[in-house]
């Protein structure tokens, strides 16, 4: 099986804390309230090589036992922990309260827009980079990847 090459440490943060994470020049907001998990078999974790991914735990480092109740004839080995930008400000944005704008939403919150230069937030595409793994990885078949939450909140 030939692995899957794609760039990890994507993106260079030149400042962060909890709630943000300064990406070129730009403020991109960490969403506290939604996560998700993807559940990965070790052919999907080797076809990727996910070991670079600092997202990815194993069941067992993770939860302990393997769940055989939970899910029967699985043999999901890795957890990929989605977690998700709230949304993209020029730098010196404080919070404040958002709008509609030319028919896009600006978060109320934080007066974000969701739309960056690499992609849409919550959309896998800029999901696969925030969280630095490939997005083919989500197009495998549910038997190896199994999406079990995206957004969850």
């Amino acid at each position: 099986m030939k692995t899957v090459e794609y760039k990890i440490d994507n993106y260079e943060i030149t400042d962060h804390n909890d709630f943000y994470r300064i990406i070129e020049g730009l403020t991109y907001w960490e969403d506290h309230n939604h996560m998700g998990t993807v559940w990965l078999t070790q052919e999907m974790y080797d076809k990727y090589d996910l070991s670079r991914c600092h997202n990815v735990q194993t069941v067992e480092e993770e939860f302990g036992e393997y769940d055989e109740e939970w899910m029967p004839e699985r043999k999901f080995c890795y957890v990929l922990y989605i977690d998700h930008c709230a949304g993209v400000t020029p730098l010196g944005v404080d919070y404040n309260e958002g709008e509609w704008k030319d028919g896009k939403y600006i978060n109320y919150v934080l007066n974000a827009t969701q739309e960056t230069p690499h992609g849409v937030c919550y959309d896998e595409d800029f999901v696969a980079w925030w969280c630095e793994f490939p997005v083919e990885l989500l197009s495998e078949p549910e038997e190896n990847v199994l999406i079990y939450g995206w957004c969850d909140g």
